[in-house]
């Protein structure tokens, strides 16, 4: 039986509604009204292309007011929506150091490795309607044999709620064959659910060795976070 909408505003009203609490500040109230406009967004495509522009001004909005997750999460559903967020994706990867998620003990001193995760952001919507989410996960370190439950548990955490993880590997000095394969049996998880598993700026040895272990569709090594966030919406 279809869902009543007797209680439900028109989805111009809920434009509005975002137009009219990011003019006046209230960028929290702005960002649920959104999500609410893309859950809907189906049952008026013809509000697409003014949804994206009222999107991208909550954006660069947020991004002003140090909200940079906030501001990624609304750039990614713009593009998603097929407004082009390229060179938002190049600013705000560039401020990524402000607000990269700090690394901090997994609890195995031994193995030195330090792990940090975002909470989820939206990406956009499936065609089932259910909101597509992402998580930026941090490392530093190496993962060793003696890590390697250490690391299972932390990439289970960061995969719950999650359709794709995009894992930062920039300091990241060494990872075992036990811990690869962690990560690939994370990625063919979420790759069933319809997404996946990004490593952004990995070191020359560890692009190297994924590619020569032919892990690089599961992995998908890239060279920086806008890459990562570019694949979200071409894979």
């Amino acid at each position: 039986m279809p869902r009543s909408t007797a209680a439900t505003p028109p989805l111009k009203a809920v434009l509005k509604a975002v137009r009219m609490a990011r003019e006046g500040g209230d960028l929290g109230t702005a960002r649920r009204a959104f999500g609410h406009l893309l859950d809907r967004l189906q049952e008026d495509p013809e509000l697409r292309e003014a949804a994206a522009l009222e999107g991208e001004r909550l954006a660069k909005e947020l991004v002003v007011r140090g909200a940079h997750l906030g501001g990624l999460e609304g750039c990614l559903c713009v593009h998603g929506l097929g407004r082009d967020q390229r060179k938002n994706f190049d600013r705000l990867a560039k401020r990524y150091a402000r607000w990269r998620p700090p690394p901090a003990s997994i609890g195995v001193a031994k193995d030195g490795l330090l792990a940090g995760a975002t909470g989820t952001i939206r990406t956009g919507t499936f065609l089932d309607g259910r909101a597509q989410r992402a998580r930026i996960v941090s490392l530093s370190g190496g993962i060793t044999g003696t890590g390697t439950d250490g690391f299972r548990r932390i990439l289970s955490l960061a995969h719950e709620g999650a359709d794709w993880l995009l894992i930062d590997a920039a300091d990241l000095s060494y990872v075992g064959s036990s811990g690869l394969a962690i990560v690939v049996k994370s990625a063919e998880q979420l790759r069933g659910a319809g997404g996946g598993v990004s490593l952004f700026a990995p070191s020359s040895n560890l692009k190297l060795l994924v590619e020569t272990l032919g892990l690089g569709n599961s992995l998908n090594p890239v060279n920086d976070l806008t890459d990562s966030l570019l694949l979200i919406h071409e894979a």
